[in-house]
């Protein structure tokens, strides 16, 4: 498989950054490259936040990850609304 974020030869798996890098805007690819590159990682979700009633599930790797969205949105907690709203762990580093 021609994967963009190992196309330099190395073959150690990539920082997410570099995944960002080589997958730009195409939140399925890149997420299913995080699956396939990061250690430990089984499944990904990517939710779209806004301080409106609209939050949205933009991709789920798998149920599992899907529910978890799911949940965090219902239940109004979770690192995703922590990230979010500024309360996850080193939000505030550099101020």
């Amino acid at each position: 498989m021609n994967d963009p974020a190992t196309r330099d030869g190395d073959h150690r798996p990539p920082r997410v950054g570099k995944l960002l890098a080589a997958y730009g805007s195409d939140v399925e690819a890149m997420c299913e490259a995080c699956v396939r590159h990061l250690p430990g990682i089984s499944g990904v979700g990517v939710a779209v936040m806004t301080r409106l009633p609209a939050q949205d599930i933009r991709y789920a790797s798998n149920p599992v990850s899907e529910r978890i969205e799911e949940l965090q949105m219902v239940l109004g907690e979770g690192p995703c609304v922590d990230a979010f709203s500024g309360r996850a762990a080193g939000a505030g580093l550099g101020s």
